[in-house]
């Protein structure tokens, strides 16, 4: 883990700063500089860039990345501007701290809140966590009959594994008490558009 975690600093990174790259990175001079190096401590800070990204549902979210350093090790961190979820469009939603809790109850209660978890910079609430090497390159564009496979095998091993986090649980107790949370506004009557919506996209998209 460590090697990889090396190698994955190294290719983002030259002599203490962060490579900059088109469509990639750029120089950052905001205003969440300071407020980031003051949340990394004791880390020190080495450097912050903004991460440029050109797709997926939060590609309109700032994102900056910080390089820190830890004794000899190299990590690099990243801050992900919070937004509004997409269910929100369909059912009004808790507020984050309470949905936060939520979150790590049914979908992550193996997961250490510190790897991944929500911070406030200026008042604007960013995502924070632990950049890693990515085991699994996921094609955003499905140009390929291997391609088509590979993205539906992905999605079955997925809901395979969230079933099994589900299953963890002490006989599904967090998940019961947050269904009888949200029943006022009818759990059914929320999911059915949203997988609605979703099936018809994806139809769509693979029948092209």
């Amino acid at each position: 883990v460590l090697d990889l975690q090396k190698k994955y600093v190294d290719k983002k990174t030259s002599k203490g700063k962060f490579k900059i790259e088109a469509n990639s990175t750029k120089i950052y001079n905001g205003e969440f500089l300071e407020p980031i190096k003051k949340n990394l401590i004791p880390l020190t800070t080495l450097d912050i860039v903004q991460r440029v990204v050109l797709r997926g549902g939060s590609k309109d979210a700032l994102r900056l990345w910080a390089l820190t350093k830890n004794n000899k090790s190299g990590l690099i961190y990243e801050f992900k501007e919070w937004q509004q979820t997409g269910t929100h469009a369909y059912s009004p939603q808790a507020a984050i701290k309470e949905r936060l809790q939520d979150i790590y109850n049914i979908f992550w209660p193996g997961l250490d809140s510190t790897s991944y978890k929500i911070v406030p910079l200026n008042d604007v609430l960013f995502w924070i966590r632990e950049k890693h090497e990515t085991l699994l390159d996921i094609p955003y564009s499905v140009n390929s009959d291997a391609e088509r496979a590979f993205v539906a095998t992905y999605a079955a091993a997925c809901a395979a594994a969230l079933g099994q986090i589900h299953g963890r649980q002490k006989s599904g107790q967090d998940f019961a008490q947050y269904i009888q949370k949200i029943k006022s506004i009818g759990l059914k009557n929320t999911v059915d558009p949203i997988a609605t919506d979703y099936l018809h996209l994806m139809e769509e998209y693979f029948n092209k």
